[in-house]
């Protein structure tokens, strides 16, 4: 039995069967699915509307639409607070203004400024800047901690340190040592969903309440946002400039080998006994008491004939003393 009929009536007609059967399947994938696909999308947006319509329905029942209010505004200014933080747009001019700002803060100028690309992330995009100050080493701390606690986060990375004589309109005071302070920073701004269409909006611009009442106006009793930026502060005190040589500074001296023990007083009550020593290459005397400090040394005790010192060697300590050479500059009172 022959598949093709041999009439070419018969034939005709099978082949507007099969094109028939052919555009229908055509219709259904191209397009029929696509639509139908969009439409159950829909039809489930609708069946959650409807079921969250009717948790209102029952908590406007309860009388807790003002609540439900005050909730929703803290959501908002919790939300305001994180796009502070992660903004939606990147700004630019604003950014660099900030950054300039926390540097004249710290009494530096920015030298060098450069965008370095961007890394695109699923919730989020990161940009990042190169970075160039020269200043000293305290100043650059503070401006690095000025940078971390701006409104916006904005993280330094990759800090590269080195000693250098150029200076611009700033001079190095005595004492200091100007660095050429390289690094950057990189900054977040969040990915959002495009805004919805005019007539999209304009469908929950006038939404009433169950029972077609419009909302009371909402008094805030919630506090304020939960969320704090957290902010950092550098605080010099007595910290040390490592790019500053020791040798120049009077932390080092005098050492012991330094000094000489020339004469000591002797309180019999205990607690007022002094000595006298000499910087032997400074030609300077100090007079000591116990606890009184000289470069990395401290007075422990003194004795009948020799001073006490404890000697501080950057982590650990050790004792040594000075012994009065001659006993006839001993004297009691």
């Amino acid at each position: 039995m022959a598949l093709v009929p041999a009439n070419p009536r018969d034939r005709n007609l099978v082949l507007v069967g099969l094109l028939s059967v052919g555009l229908v399947a055509a219709y259904q994938q191209m397009y029929w699915a696509s639509e139908n696909a969009r439409l159950n999308a829909i039809e489930v947006r609708l069946d959650t509307l409807d079921s969250l319509n009717g948790i209102a329905r029952l908590e406007y029942a309860k009388g807790s639409v003002t609540k439900m209010q005050q909730e929703g505004d803290r959501r908002s200014r919790e939300l305001s607070a994180l796009r502070r933080l992660v903004p939606t747009e990147n700004e630019v001019p604003t950014l660099l203004e900030s950054i300039s700002t926390a540097a004249r803060r710290a009494g530096l100028e920015l030298v060098d400024i450069q965008p370095d690309g961007v890394v695109k992330g699923d919730a989020f995009d990161t940009y990042k800047y190169k970075l160039g100050v020269t200043g000293p080493y305290h100043q650059v701390a503070v401006f690095l901690t000025n940078i971390g606690s701006l409104s916006r986060i904005v993280s330094p990375i990759n800090v590269s340190l080195a000693s250098t004589t150029r200076s611009g309109e700033l001079r190095p005071r005595v004492g200091e040592q100007f660095l050429d302070a390289r690094f950057g920073v990189q900054t977040y701004v969040a990915r959002t969903a495009p805004k919805p269409a005019p007539a999209e909006r304009a469908v929950y611009k006038n939404v009433k309440h169950a029972g077609g009442q419009l909302a009371p106006p909402i008094v805030d009793t919630v506090s304020r946002s939960s969320i704090m930026r957290e902010v950092f502060e550098y605080a010099t005190g007595r910290r040390r400039d490592p790019f500053v040589s020791l040798l120049t500074t009077a932390e080092l001296r005098p050492t012991l080998s330094d000094l000489r023990l020339t004469s000591i007083f002797i309180d019999l009550s205990g607690g007022n006994s002094l000595a006298t020593l000499r910087d032997v290459g400074a030609n300077t005397r100090y007079t000591v008491r116990v606890g009184s400090t000289l470069g990395r040394m401290r007075v422990s005790s003194i004795r009948g004939r020799s001073v006490i010192m404890t000697i501080d060697e950057f982590g650990t300590t050790r004792q040594d003393s000075l012994v009065l050479r001659d006993s006839t500059n001993a004297r009691k009172p």
